[in-house]
Order: structure tokens, then C-alpha cells, then sequence
């Protein structure tokens, strides 16, 4: 099931640059690097959603940092608001 998660959002944020969550509250995720947002960035910055111990540390750490998940961090993503209606 977690793999299923994983896929779900890594898919809808590769092709799309949302998922359907993001599509209602008009979010966007998009690479850091100023380069075309990459399957391999989508797949890194979801892993939390198939492990509920790395989605704990993922929030301790944006607690640690202000505002930004350690994985965004890591894929080089940022979530922006300016998605699609």
C-alpha cells in the first residue's frame, strides 16, 4: 500500500506538477534547480507518504528548520501557490 502511495504522487506531481489536492488548494511543486521537475525528485520527495517513521522526521525536521520538509530539501522541490483552478 505504501508503494501504491508513493506511486500515486510521484506519478500526478511528475506529469501534472500537482495532485489532486494540490489542484483544489491552487499549489504547484516545481525543482529548485531551474530544471524540469523530475520523476526521480517526485519519487524522493514522497517517500515519506509509505512510512509513517520518515514522515515523523520529516516533521520534527521542519520544525527544526521553519517551514521547509527535509525531503523537499533533499529532491530539491518547493511547494509555490499559482497551481491550476
Amino acid at each position: 500500500i505504501g508503494l501504491f502511495f508513493i506511486a500515486y504522487w510521484s506519478i500526478l506531481e511528475y506529469l501534472l506538477g500537482q495532485s489532486v489536492g494540490k489542484m483544489v488548494m491552487r499549489l504547484r511543486v516545481i525543482s529548485t534547480n531551474k530544471k524540469k521537475l523530475s520523476l526521480w525528485q517526485c519519487i524522493v520527495r514522497n517517500l515519506t507518504k509509505g512510512s509513517s517513521t520518515l514522515l515523523f522526521l520529516d516533521i520534527l525536521y521542519m520544525f527544526k528548520s521553519g517551514h521547509k520538509r527535509y525531503f523537499e530539501s533533499l529532491s530539491q522541490t518547493e511547494v509555490i501557490v499559482g497551481g491550476r483552478p
